[in-house]
């Protein structure tokens, strides 16, 4: 079976779903529902969704300007105290520049 990001996070769901509803059982149902209830339900709206397929695209280049062009225009308006912006490895890096470059 292959495993893909609805699967990985059904079943993370799933996993953080029944410890709860088990206590919910042990407790006799005090919760306002049943662990039978709850994992089904879950479910459904797991079935319920559908992959993003081509609604994703790639951000442009213009957008990546127009992020350049804002922290800028920031930095400006922090004078003196910011002269400075450092991109580590990671999320920042891309989103301004659009790079993916891990931390080594």
């Amino acid at each position: 079976m292959r495993i893909t990001r609805r699967r990985l996070l059904q079943a993370g769901a799933l996993g953080l779903a029944l410890p709860a509803a088990g206590s919910i059982l042990t407790s006799g149902g005090a919760a306002g529902g049943s662990a039978q209830q709850a994992a089904p339900d879950l479910r459904e709206s797991f079935k319920r969704l559908q992959p993003l397929g081509d609604r994703v695209k790639p951000i442009s280049v213009e957008e990546y300007q127009q992020r350049i062009a804002q922290a800028q225009r920031l930095m400006q308006e922090a004078k003196p105290r910011l002269a400075a912006v450092y991109l580590a490895p990671g999320s920042s890096m891309y989103y301004y520049a659009g790079i993916r470059w891990g931390g080594s």
